[in-house]
């Protein structure tokens, strides 16, 4: 079973810097995933956009996960 990690991207969320990332962390043995926390979208709250991201912690299902925040991402 491959280790999960989830990339949270700063308030830039530059995707393409993080494909990058996700692609080089697989030889590590991680599945990498880009967490797009989407500091950009105003209409949201904070605590709507922690939702996403622990939802996206949770369908992990049981497997080892692993974060890696970058920037802003590290705060939340």
């Amino acid at each position: 079973m491959r280790k999960q990690l989830i990339l949270i991207t700063g308030t830039g969320d530059h995707d393409r810097l993080f494909e990058f990332f996700a692609f080089i962390w697989q030889f590590f043995g991680f599945e990498a995933h880009i967490g797009a926390f989407g500091w950009d979208d105003d209409a949201s709250l904070f605590e709507t956009k922690m939702h996403k991201l622990l939802a996206d912690i949770d369908r992990q299902e049981g497997k080892p996960v692993y974060l890696i925040g970058v920037s802003a991402g590290g705060t939340a």
